[in-house]
């Protein structure tokens, strides 16, 4: 980013748009056999890993989602916990970075035009 340059944030519906555009492309970019996903199914994916495969404790994991903790809990205990949520984001980073990334789908083959022949006469 140059100077002057004012940083502006990634809104749900920008990452929506441009996920689209991953599948609906012609060819598509990418393709996964059960079709498209959203940010959603990505939140998903990541809460699922951080609780399942990292056992990164509840709390933490739900609050590197931004999810509330409940009324309760949130009344009684005002930590951020944003050095766990930093060690948890930096598990699931070093997790997914250590994943093998398969190789591009081919390119389409075009067809090739044949030239046609002059008509005699013409």
């Amino acid at each position: 980013m140059g100077a002057g340059e004012r940083r502006r944030a990634l809104t749900e519906k920008v990452l929506n748009r441009a996920m689209r555009r991953l599948f609906e492309n012609e060819p598509p970019l990418l393709v996964l056999p059960k079709g498209r996903v959203t940010p959603h199914d990505l939140r998903r994916t990541a809460r699922t890993i951080m609780g399942e495969t990292l056992q990164i404790p509840p709390h933490v994991a739900e609050r590197c989602l931004n999810h509330s903790l409940g009324r309760l809990v949130t009344i009684y205990d005002r930590g951020d916990y944003i050095d766990e949520r930093r060690a948890a984001l930096a598990k699931l980073d070093a997790l997914l970075a250590s994943m093998p990334v398969p190789p591009p789908p081919p390119a389409p083959m075009r067809k090739v035009r044949k030239k046609r022949k002059p008509v005699a006469g013409r």
